[in-house]
């Protein structure tokens, strides 16, 4: 046995239709439902029923079927599918809680995470897992020392709680794909589109919102790679004249001077009106 710098096929697969991956072992989901793995089973990952290191061909994993989707993992010794009905299911390490069944004891076979339901994305990446559901609610359970469980603690959690979500936010989606997953299954990229926050008004409204691209991911943001996003909007005011300038979101500018001069475009300031109120009737 070796690595390999160079594709190679696995064998004994055929009708795969989605394929993931956690730290040394790998998972794929057959045209019938059935997912099958291979690699390193430390902690069970492999959901055969050991923590031996099995065959280097890919195996069944018994009682899991009816299967429409694999969770993505990345630092991870454990699997995630979805099934038809919408619960999820997990196996492997469970150090963290990450397998959501109320324990921290490890599973080398797949135990259903308890309280969800209606899921159409799983992940899961350093003991922390995180599922979508079809009416865009997001929940998290597993590692939570950084807050990144997102549900505005710092303890850990072993079963999923409800991601806390910002005021105003609407989620929004685009692409094709098995269970409304966001891939353009014609090139391959993965898109998302949040809408974070917006005001709207008469004039200009305060909309902001980032895009994900996986094309884009060699690109570096302040929201991270292949993320782009509108919070270019602000007001920066000029301590010598008093002029404001404000930048929306499109990147022009519009320049308010209290005298209506110096600027250009120049923008008076709506001039204060006085009033003497009266009774009615005099």
């Amino acid at each position: 046995m070796g690595s390999r710098n160079d594709p190679v096929v696995v064998q004994g697969l055929t009708d795969v239709t989605a394929i993931s991956a956690s730290y040394f072992a790998g998972y794929a989901l057959k045209s019938d439902g059935t997912v099958w793995s291979w690699g390193g089973n430390y902690e069970g990952a492999l959901g055969t029923g050991s923590t031996s290191d099995g065959p280097a061909l890919p195996a069944q994993i018994p009682g899991l079927t009816d299967v429409v989707a694999l969770g993505s993992g990345g630092e991870a010794f454990s699997g995630y599918a979805i099934k038809r009905d919408g619960s999820v299911w997990a196996w492997g390490s469970n150090s963290s809680g990450e397998l959501g069944h109320g324990t921290t004891t490890s599973s080398n076979v797949p135990v259903k995470v308890v309280g969800l339901d209606n899921v159409i994305q799983v992940s899961e990446s350093g003991g922390v897992a995180l599922a979508l559901t079809a009416d865009g609610k997001a929940y998290s359970w597993g590692h939570n020392d950084y807050g990144e469980l997102g549900d505005g603690s710092h303890g850990a959690s072993l079963t999923p709680t409800r991601v806390v979500e910002l005021p105003g936010r609407e989620r929004r989606r685009r692409g094709h794909g098995l269970c409304a997953d966001p891939v353009d299954t014609a090139t391959g990229a993965l898109t998302e589109s949040y809408q974070d926050f917006k005001i709207p008004g008469r004039g200009l409204s305060i909309d902001l919102q980032r895009h994900y691209n996986s094309a884009d991911a060699a690109t570096d943001g302040p929201f991270g790679h292949g993320w782009t996003y509108s919070y270019g909007m602000r007001l920066d005011e000029d301590q010598s004249t008093g002029a404001v300038t404000v930048t929306q979101e499109n990147g022009s500018q519009v320049v308010l001077a209290p005298d209506g001069a110096g600027a250009t475009p120049s923008r008076s300031w709506p001039p204060r009106s006085s009033t003497t109120p009266t009774a009615r009737g005099r």
